[in-house]
């Protein structure tokens, strides 16, 4: 519900100015989360619960497991991969003035924890980020991962009724997530799930169905064939999908959100990046400015100005979505320099050479560290610039819609802040 929220306001704030979009924003925000989601946990939803029918039939299922091992009564069907370990970036972000955004000091330090690949059959998978219900009817909460909700306030708990579900005969494997039709999170968070599935020694070709959640936008396509995997392998969940499986593989997710771990870096530098594009220095060099002019959000203001100076100091401007996966890969792997505003694109610095600079552009009530992480894991050097010209927005932290806030930084804020990065030493 809230992506559809957010596509929404998308579209409506087009015809607002900035001030007025934010108190849209802000608004969406206070409705849902302060009113909506705390009114609704007043219904005895759990009274459901209690039904003496298994929740295919009716009601919402019996329980919650947190953890998939325990779902799992033999060894052969519980594949443990990667133990739990953590990392600590020592070298924080450069920004004018020193002051670092408390979002990278939260970052600095990273937990992840094991994966894994189970075998479940006869489980369930409900809703479009491919929740797993377990034979005794309990939602597996580590697997069934939803924006801002957890536990027992999963939606799958306030459902009265799911819906019939329809049975997957063959050998099935869910890699649906939450944020999965977002570049970003389809490269993070779902494909390395096919990653563990090889290191659990399962055939990719031997499974029958992936159940992707939204499905079919040219990336997710374009990546599923250099995988070896058909589209018509490719099962779309919807918000009402239920699948009763004969029997599912469940992958883990890779770790925390936004901070995807080493391995998964490497698996897709592996997959998409052609060895030539390392190999061959002709292209080396180029500096190129992400645009996101054909975005739904999260535009920058001032573009003409920002693209205008920078074609003056040897950038090229690139729209990515006009490029394949491998072209994408290609591109950021020639680059010294990428300034980009925060967005899925920048997912691409994971193919970029160490020592490559990469400048992001924020809005103030929207500061993510995610990309800082990938960078500190690929060796590159980093540096943000956020808009803070307006004296009624500081920088504090936003709620969910302010990710749709639009963007616009002093061209000489940029021009310094590049100076700065491109000044770091190489690691």
């Amino acid at each position: 519900m809230l992506r559809r929220i957010q596509l929404f306001l998308a579209q409506l704030c087009g015809y607002f100015p900035s001030r007025a979009q934010r108190s849209l924003h802000d608004a969406a925000a206070f409705f849902i989360f302060k009113v909506w989601r705390p009114a609704a946990r007043l219904i005895p939803f759990f009274l459901l619960r209690k039904l003496p029918v298994s929740s295919a039939l009716i009601g919402p299922p019996k329980g919650l497991s947190p953890t998939t091992k325990e779902c799992c009564h033999d060894s052969d069907s519980y594949f443990s991969l990667h133990p739990p370990h953590e990392s600590f970036h020592s070298s924080l972000p450069a920004v004018l003035g020193g002051k670092v955004h408390p979002k990278f000091l939260d970052a600095q330090s990273i937990a992840w924890s094991a994966t894994s690949v189970a075998r479940i059959p006869g489980a369930r998978v409900y809703g479009d980020c491919g929740a797993v219900i377990t034979p005794d009817d309990r939602l597996i909460e580590d697997v069934s991962h939803e924006i801002a909700r957890s536990g027992f306030h999963h939606s799958v708990f306030s459902r009265f009724r799911l819906p019939r579900p329809q049975s997957l005969d063959h050998l099935s494997a869910v890699i649906a997530c939450p944020g999965r039709a977002n570049y970003y999170h389809w490269m993070f968070d779902v494909l390395p799930r096919l990653h563990l599935l090889e290191k659990a020694k399962i055939s990719l070709p031997d499974i029958g169905y992936f159940l992707t959640g939204e499905f079919g936008l040219p990336f997710q396509e374009e990546s599923m064939n250099a995988l070896g995997i058909p589209a018509d392998r490719c099962v779309p969940c919807s918000p009402s999908s239920h699948f009763r499986c004969h029997d599912l593989l469940v992958p883990s997710f890779t770790g925390l959100a936004g901070h995807p771990p080493a391995w998964a870096c490497d698996f897709l530098r592996e997959k998409f990046l052609d060895s030539a594009a390392d190999a061959s220095a002709t292209d080396r060099g180029q500096k190129i400015y992400i645009s996101r002019a054909g975005a739904r959000f999260r535009r920058v203001l001032n573009e003409e100005e920002i693209t205008r100076g920078l074609v003056a100091e040897g950038f090229k401007i690139v729209q990515l979505e006009t490029l394949t996966i491998r072209e994408q890969a290609r591109l950021f792997a020639s680059a010294d320099v990428v300034v980009s505003p925060h967005g899925a694109g920048c997912t691409n610095i994971v193919f970029c050479r160490p020592g490559t600079a990469f400048i992001e552009l924020f809005s103030p009530r929207y500061v993510q560290a995610c990309y800082w992480a990938i960078a500190a894991q690929q060796k590159l050097r980093y540096a943000y610039a956020v808009d803070c010209r307006n004296s009624d927005l500081s920088l504090s932290d936003g709620h969910y819609f302010a990710m749709l806030e639009d963007i616009e930084v002093d061209f000489a804020t940029l021009l310094e802040t590049m100076e700065l990065c491109t000044s770091l030493p190489r690691k």
